[in-house]
């Protein structure tokens, strides 16, 4: 799957159906839920006790019309044949498929991910996952944790620069000044990054609406 970058795509009430229940397939399952998925069904004769329980297990051989209304799918068995039967029904169906053991086959790649709080770090490697792991280690533990706090803080503020700065160009400059160094040296002070902010731009509005202001 050459050329192409991993996407964060909101699978919350989406029906992800993962084909296979052995190690790969829990790490796939693990992943969907870490990412938000809410709805993984997971098809096979055997599934591995390290299957999280967060998922509505089918214990039995992969079926076609088990993708029905699927948005998205995984073939994550230990049989080609099981995968490409799993992989052409999702393409004939016009779904996106992952397909575990043949990349060039997949729609989609699924990156490393490190996530604490507001933060993610998605890693990709265009086909080594072991390498991408490695790095996404590398970069969980080098990253410094004032970026995490101003990651959380800044998702605080988002909706309330969104609400009160209407000039789109004037937001901009708001959520660059958000991702600087400076920033996150005070990030660790919530209200301090606010004050920091409107010394920035005299006049900004950072307070929360009162509950009768939003009815």
């Amino acid at each position: 799957m050459p050329g192409t970058y991993p996407m964060l795509v909101d699978l919350t009430g989406k029906l992800v159906v993962v084909v296979g229940g052995g190690a790969v397939a829990v790490r796939k399952v693990k992943g969907l839920l870490d990412s938000g998925a809410t709805q993984i069904c997971v098809i096979a004769p055997e599934i591995a006790p390290e299957m999280p329980e967060r998922i509505k297990p089918l214990r039995r051989e992969f079926a076609p019309d088990d993708l029905n209304n699927a948005s998205l799918v995984f073939a994550a068995t230990d049989s080609a044949e099981v995968n490409d039967l799993v992989t052409r029904e999702a393409h004939r169906r016009g779904i996106w498929v992952n397909r575990a053991d043949a990349e060039d086959d997949s729609d989609f790649a699924t990156p490393a991910i490190w996530r604490k709080e507001s933060l993610m770090v998605t890693v990709s490697t265009q086909g080594n996952p072991a390498l991408s792991a490695k790095i996404r280690d590398v970069i969980s533990i080098e990253l410094d944790s004032k970026w995490e706090k101003l990651a959380t803080a800044a998702a605080r503020l988002r909706p309330v620069i969104l609400r009160n700065v209407g000039e789109i160009e004037s937001r901009r400059k708001i959520f660059r000044a958000l991702a600087t160094d400076e920033a996150a040296n005070v990030a660790g002070d919530e209200n301090e990054l606010r004050r920091w902010l409107v010394s920035k731009f005299p006049g900004l509005d950072l307070q929360q609406p009162r509950p009768d202001d939003e009815r």
